[in-house]
């Protein structure tokens, strides 16, 4: 016997079903949701952010070409400077170039110790190169200076008449004393450079001079003349001060006679000297 469901019991709705399907509804809407509120915040956050971000992006730019600027300014700076110093060493050196290529290897020296001392940092070290050159050049003069006064003095009694042997060693020994600034013993050649130094201040000689004054030695110290008969070694000793406690005038000519009999030898590079507590009147060059 068959039995027939009803119609209207096979199209009632299936209640699990239904609730499943509601279930899955209330996920999506919640899903939909949190991608709604986060894609807004995310968005809100990073339309917030750009702004500073560029502004700090253009800030550490602007930092970066600052310093790089500042860097090149300060090379640019440094290079200049250093140029002015070149020039400067260059053209004042022009004023010394007798005494770079004097014979007389004393001048050289007290040539290049004092641009040893006064000269740029960049500069001094070929300076003090080139002094101790000198100085190991003198050593060697003298040494064979001795060795060929020996030797002369050999020859000169085995010939006392004189000999070829004689001859060499008198005109080595002429060369090498005038390269030293020396007059030997005996012997007919030019008379040292600096010799007539003592006498000039005796006599009508033209002496080269300078009046200087420095406010910070003692009072009865402050004013000093010093003079040379040569006025490169005159502006030698003199150089260029930069200190503004130091007033100086120029080397000028002045005539060698009573003004100058109360200076004192032996000076820097030869000169003669005097300090006073007041100016020296003239004929010494006033300021």
């Amino acid at each position: 016997m068959t039995v027939k469901v009803p119609m209207a019991d096979q199209d009632a709705p299936n209640p699990e079903l239904e609730l499943r399907r509601l279930e899955l509804e209330r996920y999506k809407a919640h899903l939909d949701f949190r991608k709604f509120v986060l894609g807004s915040v995310c968005a809100a956050i990073v339309i917030a952010a750009i702004p500073p971000l560029f502004q700090l992006a253009t800030a550490v730019l602007e930092y970066v070409k600052s310093e790089e600027q500042l860097h090149l300014d300060q090379l640019n700076r440094e290079a200049e400077r250093k140029a002015k110093e070149e020039e400067f060493q260059e053209s004042y050196i022009k004023d010394f170039l007798a005494d770079a290529l004097s014979q007389d290897i004393e001048l050289r020296i007290h040539f290049a110790g004092y641009f040893a001392f006064v000269s740029p940092e960049n500069f001094r070290a070929g300076w003090q190169k080139y002094f101790d050159s000198l100085v190991t050049h003198r050593e060697l003069m003298r040494k064979k200076i001795d060795d060929m006064e020996a030797q002369w003095q050999q020859a000169a009694k085995g010939q006392p008449g004189g000999s070829v042997e004689t001859e060499r060693l008198e005109r080595n020994l002429a060369w090498i004393y005038q390269e030293l600034g020396y007059v030997e013993p005996n012997r007919s050649i030019a008379a040292n450079p600096r010799a007539p130094a003592g006498s000039a201040a005796q006599t009508s000689e033209t002496l080269f001079c300078y009046q200087e004054r420095d406010t910070r030695k003692p009072a009865s110290q402050q004013f000093l003349v010093r003079c040379n008969p040569q006025r490169t070694v005159c502006d030698m000793v003199r150089g260029p001060s930069r200190n503004p406690e130091i007033s100086q005038t120029n080397c000028e000519p002045v005539k060698g006679g009573d003004a100058t009999r109360d200076l004192i030898q032996g000076g820097l590079a030869g000169s003669l000297y005097k300090y006073g507590s007041s100016r020296f009147p003239s004929p010494f060059p006033q300021f």
